[in-house]
């Protein structure tokens, strides 16, 4: 049994069969209307107008209100008794799978740039797992995931790790990748792209999906960037014809989505009207103990050679993440870029079903107050006990026995 007040407010109680009680109310309004009936009798009876004065009657006005405020009192009471709780309902968003794939560029320039600390490629790690660890755990985006990772340098890996639900696989095989995964060095931001293509080929949506890539890279300028240029428009074109044809080749064929985001890491000098400059770094070796023993040259061993250097390339970076529907990120520190990539699975997944729950909370003193501050005011403080059970005496009496 419910109970429903305005604005929503619903109230339902635990043990609705104590309610059955409330007909005593019914005899409280039997009590008052056989007053009125026996007041009406006396005022229309010449010879009881003879004998009784009718200021010397208890006046019906008052006797009634008095009656009211005690079936007010004993409803809460008996509302009480029943344990009275307020329902709520809410509901829940059931999103489709979501699927991030982070291409992770392995190349040396990332294992030994140091501008950001300790290097590019272990802040890059810290962040993926800090933001893995954030995925299971945060309430906000539970919700259905797999994640992958492609590493790539001068060539990628599609099929390193293809979709999985277990963090510590992914955290595992994550940390395996270093600058000896791929054999060709370089840095090939169409590789990578073109391994993407071929892990979403080999594994079309079976479902409502999102699918977020990741390219996380110093996007650096080695030879040949400029021409590969060319091709990064058609690859993603690829891409969304993927995705396309799997979405329309049935009826039935679920909905699918694919963003390409761009993450570049490494430092940017911002100058006085809002410019930016990528910075170089020089390439470091260290020891196994992570003591320096020489910057990387173009002739190892020679110590004339000039320094390897790399530098941030944002632009090609975020022509990426233009064509691929997605954002720019520039790497600044641990914290901002895992609630960067929170908010874009916030903004990219999608709601598939609701469903909705119902929670209770108690809600006794709604009632216990108000029935003990009227019976209070009808009885006094002390005896109103004695006094409520000799009105009803008189009530069962004036009922059942008169």
């Amino acid at each position: 049994m419910a109970w429903n007040f305005p604005y929503g407010i619903q109230i339902v109680f635990r043990y609705p069969e104590r309610l059955w009680a409330l007909t005593l109310i019914v005899m409280v309004l039997l009590f008052v209307w056989q007053e009125m009936k026996q007041r009406r009798a006396v005022l229309h009876d010449p010879w009881l107008r003879l004998h009784l004065s009718v200021s010397s009657l208890p006046s019906l006005g008052k006797r009634i209100r008095w009656w009211l405020a005690a079936s007010v009192a004993l409803t809460c009471t008996i509302a009480a008794f029943a344990v009275p709780e307020r329902k709520f309902v809410d509901k829940e968003n059931i999103y489709g799978r979501l699927r991030l794939t982070f291409l992770f560029d392995v190349s040396l320039s990332m294992v030994r740039g140091e501008d950001v600390k300790p290097n590019r490629m272990r802040a890059a790690k810290n962040t993926i797992t800090a933001f893995v660890d954030m995925l299971m755990h945060d309430q906000e985006l539970h919700g259905r995931y797999s994640l992958a990772l492609i590493p790539f340098a001068g060539t990628a890996q599609p099929f390193f790790l293809t979709f999985t639900t277990s963090r510590e696989e992914f955290l595992s095989s994550m940390e395996e990748m270093n600058e000896r995964t791929i054999s060709r060095q370089g840095t090939s931001l169409l590789a990578a792209l073109l391994g993407y293509r071929s892990l979403l080929s080999r594994h079309p949506a079976r479902e409502e999906t999102v699918d977020i890539a990741i390219l996380i890279s110093d996007g650096g300028q080695e030879e040949g960037k400029e021409g590969e240029r060319n091709f990064f428009q058609s690859v993603i074109g690829d891409i969304g014809d993927i995705v396309s044809k799997n979405t329309t080749k049935s009826i039935k064929a679920p909905p699918w989505h694919v963003t390409i985001s761009t993450v570049g890491i490494g430092n940017v000098k911002i100058n006085e009207k809002g410019g930016r400059t990528a910075e170089a770094t020089e390439l470091i070796i260290r020891d196994g103990m992570g003591n320096f023993i020489d910057f990387y040259r173009e002739k190892q061993g020679n110590t004339e050679s000039p320094v390897l250097k790399s530098r941030l390339d944002e632009e090609i970076l975020m022509e990426i993440a233009r064509l691929g529907k997605g954002t720019y990120y520039h790497f600044s520190d641990t914290q901002k870029m895992v609630d960067a990539f929170r908010e874009l699975v916030l903004a990219h997944r999608i709601v598939v079903d609701e469903v909705f729950h119902a929670r209770y909370e108690p809600v006794l003193s709604w009632f216990l107050v108000p029935a003990f501050a009227l019976w209070y005011v009808l009885f006094g403080f002390s005896g109103w006990i004695a006094k409520t059970i000799y009105y009803s005496i008189g009530l069962v009496k004036r009922l059942f026995f008169v």
